[in-house]
């Protein structure tokens, strides 16, 4: 192998790292910060839905892990924080 076939090769690795970061990593970091930034932002009487699939509304949150979610009438349950999923918002 010479100089330029072995400088190929090492471009061409690069370049596909390069595409896998772009299309894989970023895209998921992206959506990781503004997860965090929702769970931030959470607040009491916030509806929600987590990724085990109950909705309800935000009733308590008592440290940054956890949160009391009404799902029914006097029906509460603590919820780890992290498994909120989105904050459902009212069609207008």
């Amino acid at each position: 192998m010479d100089a330029t076939s072995i400088a190929i090769q090492v471009v061409l690795i690069i370049g596909v790292a390069g595409v896998l970061y772009a299309t894989l990593v970023r895209p998921q970091q992206r959506k990781l910060k503004q997860h965090r930034m929702m769970l931030a932002n959470l607040q009491p009487g916030d509806r929600v839905a987590t990724t085990g699939g109950l909705v309800g509304t935000v009733i308590g949150i008592e440290n940054t892990k956890t949160a009391t979610v009404e799902i029914a009438e006097n029906t509460r349950v603590t919820i780890i924080r992290d498994r909120i999923d989105e904050i459902l918002r009212e069609a207008k």
